[in-house]
């Protein structure tokens, strides 16, 4: 399992600012910035104020399909022992949505480049957590909750890639395996 967050503009594009993710069981870890020149515009301060990013962060970082394949390669570095599968919160709506529309304004095939990378399945855990909320095991299906409902502490750098990547990775320890394999659906 990969677990992966992506952080992006607050904007109509919704361009990707920050992919991260973290391997079970390797844990090796992914993340870059992704440069998106359009983030001077006003509305980029909504999402300083939310994930932390600035427009000086990502003034040097790699465009974003170079970003997109430094992750297809760490994806492919990371399924060398069979298929992996990607482990997103609120991931269909939001991060593999995203990623999608972005990588078609640049003509790439994310579903494709995600095959050939070893990329099987998806779990995206956010239906999962909204079902245990509902049943009253957990208090609510947002990460930072949940992450303080499992492990009794705060959550460092919440709506940062990687701490969320991390985050997402510490939180699904606590849910038996074949509950998430019930949530999990082929690529």
């Amino acid at each position: 399992m990969v677990f992966f967050d992506i952080e992006s503009t607050i904007d109509a594009f919704k361009q990707t600012l920050e992919v991260a993710a973290v391997s079970e069981p390797s844990g090796n870890v992914f993340q870059t910035m992704v440069a998106v020149d359009s983030y001077q515009h006003a509305g980029y301060r909504l999402g300083t104020r939310i994930h932390g990013i600035t427009p000086d962060m990502i003034r040097k970082a790699p465009s974003f399909p170079v970003a997109i394949d430094w992750f297809i390669t760490f994806l492919e570095a990371e399924a060398r022992n069979g298929g992996l599968t990607l482990v997103a919160h609120n991931g269909r709506v939001f991060d593999m949505r995203v990623l999608t529309k972005q990588c078609g304004r640049h003509g790439i095939n994310l579903h494709e480049r995600l095959q050939r990378a070893g990329v099987t399945h998806f779990l995206d855990t956010h239906p999962l957590f909204q079902k245990l909320k509902q049943k009253g095991v957990v208090p609510t299906g947002r990460l930072i909750d949940l992450y303080v409902h499992y492990t009794g502490r705060q959550l460092d750098g919440a709506h940062r890639a990687l701490a969320d990547a991390r985050a997402l990775r510490k939180v699904c320890e606590h849910v038996e395996k074949n509950v998430l394999e019930d949530y999990t659906e082929k690529l």
